[in-house]
């Protein structure tokens, strides 16, 4: 069950906010504003719900492909698969060393632990990505400006155009959708380890951390830094700056355990040459009218 922390009327016109931490008294009860928030995000994914089939974009297709490959790995024993057998007319493709895994990962879990089709997977893992996204950013927004700023913040966030159409059904880049969500995530943990700073929360950021160097490359890097950099702040700010120590050795400790990805791929560097057959694209692209631009979008297509 959902549960939050419960405000209490004081004496002498003390604010629950005003006592410390170790002194505030926590109920349980049902957070009903983080269902309904569940329920707005969810709305937002309507067309993979609704629609049979998935967005006919060659990065879905790559996707799918890659969630086929990881399936059959994982099927096969390889828990953590650093090359893909099949690809390449059979050749094979080191494509899980330098891919970020994450993304793919799930897709793969997903099609083996439930028995479903590749399509039917990857369209659960975008429903959960965006779901991540729009909880993750209010549960932060909420703990630092109030509930009506989460509720805003998200709504606006998970509805904006970039969010709600561009990435999901026209990029289809189910690893940028991932690497957002977790750093929102991340935010929330870290800013969770400087007020509490508990062996607890510590652990809880520091997977949320290293799952973040798992979701999109090399964007993980900026996000990161950025994590960084957000620390500092608080530190020259001296807002909740008490375990701002412990939120820099979360960072630290989160990379240290990603380091099964990056550190063999930063290693092999120069192991593998890539050699294109034809060049890309083609045809110079053709060049976009401003009407292109100014035009409503086009209406999806599944198939």
């Amino acid at each position: 069950m959902l549960t939050r922390k419960k405000k209490e009327t004081l004496p002498d016109g003390l604010r629950y906010e005003d006592l410390p931490t170790w002194m505030r008294r926590t109920h349980r009860e049902v957070d009903w504003t983080f269902l309904v928030m569940a329920l707005v995000v969810l709305m937002s994914t309507w067309p993979f719900l609704a629609q049979a089939g998935l967005p006919a974009t060659p990065s879905m297709r790559a996707l799918t492909a890659r969630t086929i490959e990881m399936a059959e790995s994982i099927q096969a024993g390889v828990l953590y698969p650093r090359w893909a057998p099949d690809f390449n007319y059979g050749y094979g493709s080191p494509l899980w060393n330098y891919l970020a895994p994450l993304p793919h990962y799930l897709t793969g879990l997903h099609r083996v632990l439930a028995q479903s089709s590749a399509e039917l997977s990857v369209r659960a893992i975008f429903v959960l990505a965006l779901l991540l996204n729009g909880l993750s950013m209010f549960s932060f927004v909420r703990r630092r400006w109030g509930t009506y700023a989460g509720v805003l913040a998200a709504t606006a966030y998970v509805y904006s155009p970039q969010l709600v159409q561009s990435v999901p059904y026209i990029q289809s880049d189910l690893g940028l959708l991932l690497a957002l969500g977790m750093w929102w995530l991340a935010l929330w943990a870290l800013d969770r380890v400087l007020v509490l700073g508990s062996g607890e929360e510590v652990g809880g950021a520091v997977a949320i951390v290293a799952l973040l160097w798992l979701t999109y490359s090399p964007l993980n890097v900026l996000l990161v830094m950025l994590l960084g950099v957000w620390l500092l702040w608080q530190r020259w700010a001296r807002r909740s700056s008490q375990h701002i120590g412990r939120g820099l050795a979360v960072l630290g400790l989160g990379t240290a355990l990603s380091a099964f990805y990056w550190l063999p791929a930063w290693l092999e560097w120069g192991a593998v040459r890539w050699l294109p057959v034809s060049a890309y694209p083609p045809d110079a692209w053709p060049p976009i009218t401003w009407q292109a631009l100014l035009a409503w979008p086009q209406r999806l297509i599944f198939n």
